[in-house]
């Protein structure tokens, strides 16, 4: 909420000293107490905020040493002009940072406990069941042509369309806008054709693509919470990527540059938007996919749910979406993209396997005793034994999987520890 400034200048050139007739500390330390006691008061009186009596009010007047009084309002605020209030020391103003409160007196923004959990009774509202909460921000993670951004468009065009996403079912149906700086007109343009050829959306979706619209440019970014406004609010937005509405000068590793673009998005949310953001995962890295985002810490702090991507090769139009969100359990599904339609489908025909899903396979299984290598083995019937066992050491060694025991009494468990990945293998490079 906006501030006026308070108009106030050190005490000796405080308005009342101009007239010649400086009151004492105890009645300004009596005036400002009562200003910044009834700073959040409202004519409520089930929380027990009373009416100002008459008496309360002649004493407050009476405080300003013989000055002509002041306007009191019936709720104890005090009146204009400011040219008639005393100058605040150092102290006084600490609460509001040099500043006052705009007038009318600021609202209460607390909400008592009760009230607040009667406001919805229901569970956590997924957008994507199990995994993308409504409301909330879920980041599409993967290095480039992993599909991550043809899964994004998809469930966005699915959600205006009022279907299901790779097999996994949806909220309400709701407009979808992309916003991005990515790619060619052309290259989003085919996209979206081809996406849409057999199933037109039954929900408005809207593009603002290369539009100059930057994190940190609030003008532009005022046109895009319009557009949202227009769609109605509830919307599911498709970010692509972090890294081109960054702007120039952007840097993702400092906190103070990620607080820009997290505000940014936290407005798309308050607008009503749930928000998918496209980015790209570190080089190395270790542990969760929280872990593994590019950029400060803070953006995993602030995100719900993070899928992440993986495509095997170059040759494989498919791959595997490691899901964390943070209300849900950890998920892992494969899924197949066709050329032919752009769009992306469940595969269960077959699996891939890297150190990745391999580890993924040995957290999914783990209950608290560790594994052998059969029963992860067992996990990945399409490939030999020996490819398996390849990939099994590839995570022991890049700190996804802990090994215990040797020989025939060797068994894996999920790395509780914080050891560092092998530095000399690039995160993810395994086929």
């Amino acid at each position: 909420m906006s501030r006026d400034p308070i108009r106030t200048g050190p005490s000796d050139t405080s308005p009342r000293a101009d007239r010649g007739s400086p009151y004492s500390a105890a009645a300004e330390d009596e005036f400002v107490k009562r200003r910044i006691d009834r700073i959040d008061l409202e004519p409520d009186p089930k929380n027990g905020h009373q009416p100002v009596t008459d008496e309360e009010t002649d004493r407050l007047n009476g405080a300003t040493n013989g000055h002509p009084s002041e306007p009191v309002s019936e709720w104890g605020g005090l009146g204009t002009p400011l040219a008639e209030e005393p100058p605040l020391t150092a102290a006084h103003r600490a609460p509001f940072g040099g500043e006052r409160p705009a007038d009318p007196l600021p609202r209460r923004v607390d909400t008592l406990l009760a009230d607040f959990l009667a406001e919805s009774s229901a569970g956590v509202p997924w957008l994507a069941h199990g995994l993308i909460v409504e409301g909330g921000i879920a980041v599409f993670l993967g290095k480039p042509e992993s599909f991550k951004t043809f899964a994004a468009i998809q469930l966005g065009l699915a959600l205006a369309s009022g279907g299901s996403w790779l097999g996994v079912e949806l909220g309400e149906p709701r407009p979808f806008l992309y916003l991005s700086n990515e790619k060619s007109s052309a290259t989003v343009r085919e996209r979206f054709r081809m996406m849409t050829a057999d199933a037109w959306p039954d929900q408005p979706v809207s593009i603002v693509h290369r539009r100059g619209v930057t994190f940190g440019d609030l003008t532009a970014w005022a046109s895009v919470l319009a557009a949202i406004d227009a769609l109605g609010g509830r919307v599911v937005v498709v970010v692509d990527s972090l890294a081109s509405m960054s702007g120039r000068g952007f840097d993702e590793n400092k906190g103070t540059d990620m607080s820009v673009a997290l505000a940014a998005l936290q407005e798309l949310c308050d607008h009503g938007a749930t928000v998918i953001l496209i980015h790209h995962p570190n080089k190395t890295g270790e542990g969760s996919g929280g872990v593994r985002l590019r950029g400060h810490s803070s953006l995993h702090g602030q995100v719900d749910a993070v899928l992440e991507f993986t495509r095997p090769d170059r040759e494989t139009e498919g791959g595997t979406i490691r899901a964390e969100p943070k209300d849900g359990d950890l998920q892992i599904f494969r899924f197949a993209w066709h050329s032919e339609t752009f769009l992306m489908a469940p595969d269960t025909a077959r699996t891939v396997c890297t150190a990745r899903t391999v580890a993924d396979a040995v957290a999914l299984l783990f209950e608290g005793e560790a594994l052998t290598a059969d029963a992860i083995l067992r996990q990945f019937p399409d490939h030999s034994h020996s490819s398996v066992h390849g990939k099994l050491a590839q995570a022991v060694k890049q700190g996804l999987v802990e090994k215990v025991g040797a020989n025939r009494a060797t068994q894996y468990r999920p790395l509780v520890s914080g050891r560092k990945p092998d530095a000399s293998l690039e995160w993810g490079s395994e086929v």
